[in-house]
């Protein structure tokens, strides 16, 4: 381990020089159980740099000015319609908002991910409306997190259970004296299985529906580019155009778990950090 604790030493390496120090291993064992296939827990390789090229403008200014933000800006207006009714249901006694910042972050991220509404702002401020407390945290590994699959899948709020137990398996592995292991043994659990069920497929879900209406759209030869609505289109539709240029048939999206375990990381490095997501730089 080499400990560098000039600032501008590390600004150099950082914003300059990345390309020269590969990742460390110590980096790559906090998620590599959980996510094995995503950029993060990979060392340096022909594939991963390919990997990396088809993901390298979903944080460029220019996406994030055009598609990210509206987005951003949607759920920030909803925290706020939230809070001025707590205001006013709390008659000028304090109220929580921790889970507020969480809930608005997950909407965000996931509409900026995905391109789909999770509606987790909207079930929270119609709880208010209905006299209710808005629901605090549920995916916690107990008591209402545990959720059965049956039938198909339903609801947002589902989906939203599973992604708050993710990111709490994520919080424990973080904190753990041994963070692969630790994620390894969450594993084994049925309720880590179910969870990674139900997250799974909705986001396989979502990425054939995406794939189905681009080939429609590359089919008018068109690039498509203005029809991007999240991270998940710009990446679908490159793979699209690449595979229509080279002579072959469209890839399944649903079964390329690359882009299924990217997809989940920028959900959860993001949803982890809510006010990351609401105020980026």
């Amino acid at each position: 381990i080499v400990v560098v604790d000039d600032p501008r030493e590390v600004e150099d390496i950082l914003l300059r020089r990345n390309r020269e120090f590969d990742r460390s291993r110590l980096t790559t064992q906090f998620f590599k159980p959980m996510l094995p296939h995503c950029t993060i827990s990979q060392l340096t390789t022909p594939d991963l740099r390919a990997q990396k090229r088809l993901w390298s403008d979903v944080m460029s200014h220019d996406f994030l000015r055009r598609v990210v933000a509206p987005n951003i800006h949607g759920a920030a207006l909803e925290l706020v319609e939230l809070w001025r009714l707590q205001s006013a249901q709390a008659a000028g006694q304090p109220f929580a908002v921790l889970h507020d910042f969480d809930h608005a972050a997950l909407d965000a991220i996931w509409i900026a991910v995905l391109g789909s509404e999770l509606g987790v702002m909207r079930r929270d401020i119609g709880a208010v409306r209905n006299g209710a407390e808005a629901p605090g945290e549920a995916g916690t590994g107990v008591g209402d997190g545990k959720v059965p699959l049956t039938g198909p899948l339903a609801s947002g709020r589902k989906v939203q259970m599973a992604m708050e137990y993710m990111n709490y398996i994520v919080e424990r592995g973080y904190t753990s004296l041994w963070p692969q292991l630790t994620f390894l043994l969450i594993q084994l659990t049925s309720e880590f299985r179910r969870f990674k069920r139900i997250t799974d497929a909705e986001i396989q879900r979502l990425m054939t529906a995406a794939s189905q209406r681009f080939q429609r759209v590359l089919d008018e030869k068109n690039d498509g580019e203005e029809y991007d609505t999240c991270a998940m289109d710009l990446v679908l539709r490159r793979q699209l155009l690449a595979a229509k240029k080279a002579g072959r048939p469209p890839p399944d999206p649903s079964k390329d778990r690359a882009m299924l375990d990217e997809l989940l990381l920028l959900l959860l490095a993001v949803s982890a950090h809510p006010l990351a997501a609401l105020f980026p730089p």
